[in-house]
């Protein structure tokens, strides 16, 4: 964020790791973290998808590894993961899983 702040112009970054996810895996991750089968919890309702909207994600962020030297330090499964230790106030166990 500093670096973005303090660049010589405004501009628009991606943070991002590069790497495709799905709602369904970062959920799943979670639900692990917890000792839970997500799909006992979770109903997903097909009539409610939008077909706009993306099954999986992506962020390109070379732009901001480039111009910032910005790299990815947590990577898939390491979000849902810090995600659920910022609720339970574990401690993190480093980059990623």
């Amino acid at each position: 964020m500093w670096r973005m702040l303090n660049g010589s112009s405004p501009q628009d970054f991606v943070i991002a790791t590069g790497v495709s996810q799905s709602l369904e895996d970062f959920i799943q991750i979670v639900f692990e973290e917890y000792g839970l089968d997500w799909q006992e919890y979770v109903v997903s309702d097909p009539s409610k998808f939008r077909s706009g909207d993306p099954v999986r994600v992506y962020g390109d962020p070379r732009k901001a590894n480039k111009l910032l030297g910005w790299e990815a330090t947590i990577f898939w499964g390491g979000s849902g993961q810090k995600t659920s230790e910022s609720r339970n106030g574990k401690k993190s166990i480093g980059k990623g899983l």
